[in-house]
């Protein structure tokens, strides 16, 4: 662990570690993809036995609580070794290495989707989820930078990855944590990055991430779900109407037109069994509002 943080370090504060010969390269890899898989037996505790026993999953959550962390959360342990190791690792999505920067961005981004253990799942959602609140200032108008456009890129395709992957005891996992707060930072970050090509294939990544967060909303936790689908929805559905055929090269309109398909694929999911929410204050009682759904 020791060697592999040591040359997270050198990578991410522009050190000169040297990985830029296949075999090192590899053997970061290996390293890095062991600690991932390997990081949840750091979650332990012990019993008043004195015997090291594993952290079980959390249990199914009624509601949401601003004070529900894990033991191992990043907000109280940020000290740790497994909370250090997971900032250095997150560091190398903005990896800028002259030799081996786009390969690190790249295995980062498959490693931490792929292959981390899912007893990390909550401390990597917390993670990102501050780290993507500081791309918005006091006013909550987005601050766009090519740094945080990158971040918000991998984030999107670390969170595809790991959803798509049904790695064992995920489920269990997944619903320690709301992923409301960073899906909608995500949505709002993304729709102000205007329709270069650039920006539409990362609108494209966001659009299949909606679909597969809604595929697996029975093992994610929400605080308030209809809410937060209805939002979603709404961010979509603008976002599509103040963009579509507008642009005037053939490829970017070829490539708005696949967007304005996979944006009505996830509107749909977001729809699909959706309760019809009620006006604020219009006495709807919210049990009444379940028994009318837009797609049934």
């Amino acid at each position: 662990m020791t060697i592999v943080r040591s040359r997270m370090s050198h990578l991410s504060g522009g050190g000169c570690a040297d990985l830029s010969d296949t075999d090192s390269l590899q053997e970061w890899i290996n390293m890095t993809g062991f600690l991932c898989a390997l990081g949840g037996v750091c979650l332990q505790q012990r019993s008043n036995s004195g015997l090291a026993t594993y952290s079980p999953p959390m249990g199914p959550v009624s509601e949401c609580q601003g004070s529900m962390i894990s033991v191992m959360s990043s907000e109280g342990n940020a000290g740790t070794p497994v909370s250090k190791c997971m900032d250095q690792l997150l560091s190398l999505m903005l990896c800028n290495h002259e030799k081996v920067g786009l390969q690190i961005r790249a295995n980062v981004k498959d490693l931490v989707g792929l292959e981390l253990s899912p007893a990390l799942y909550l401390m990597l959602f917390n993670k990102l989820k501050n780290a993507i609140s500081k791309f918005f200032d006091s006013q909550g108008q987005v601050l766009l930078m090519d740094t945080n456009t990158q971040f918000v890129e991998q984030t999107i395709a670390i969170m595809k990855n790991l959803l798509d992957n049904h790695t064992e005891g995920s489920s269990e996992h997944l619903g320690q944590a709301s992923i409301e707060p960073m899906m909608l930072h995500l949505v709002r970050y993304v729709r102000v990055l205007g329709d270069m090509v650039h920006a539409i294939q990362i609108k494209m990544k966001l659009y299949q991430l909606v679909e597969v967060t809604m595929a697996r909303r029975d093992d994610l936790l929400f605080c308030q779900e209809m809410k937060f689908r209805n939002k979603i929805v709404e961010y979509l559905t603008v976002w599509v109407m103040g963009t579509s055929n507008q642009a005037a090269d053939d490829d970017v309109k070829c490539l708005t037109r696949d967007l304005d398909q996979a944006s009505m694929e996830a509107v749909v999911s977001l729809l699909a069994g959706l309760p019809v929410q009620p006006e604020e204050g219009d006495g709807v009682e919210l049990m009444e509002a379940k028994g009318d759904t837009v797609i049934s």
